[in-house]
């Protein structure tokens, strides 16, 4: 939970210190971050997320949660991040793209 907590509170503070819209429904946006801990992965927030599903597996102690961690990436990458990241692509361009091959999603 304790590294769940790192990738949140530094992506949002990444998202203050740039005045960034934090948004993830509304992509009206004209910046995208690219700086602390969005240098290794572009999904800092999501990948949170999962670090919190993952430390609630271990909690339990029980295989089955291990079905809610993937139920929660396979619908968090196709409902939310390929939509974000076809947004961003049409709102940065090349600059977007550059980004993409050099972060990877996750990690």
């Amino acid at each position: 939970m304790l590294l769940s907590s790192v990738f949140a509170i530094t992506s949002v503070c990444q998202f203050i210190i740039n005045k960034a819209n934090i948004s993830p429904i509304n992509l009206n946006t004209d910046k995208f971050i690219t700086t602390g801990i969005y240098r290794f992965t572009r999904n800092p927030m999501y990948l949170s997320l999962v670090l919190a599903l993952v430390a609630w597996f271990f909690w339990l102690g029980n295989l089955l949660a291990i079905f809610g961690i993937v139920l929660f990436v396979i619908l968090i990458n196709y409902l939310q991040i390929k939509p974000e990241e076809k947004v961003l692509e049409k709102i940065f361009g090349q600059d977007y793209l550059i980004y993409k091959k050099k972060v990877r999603r996750w990690i």
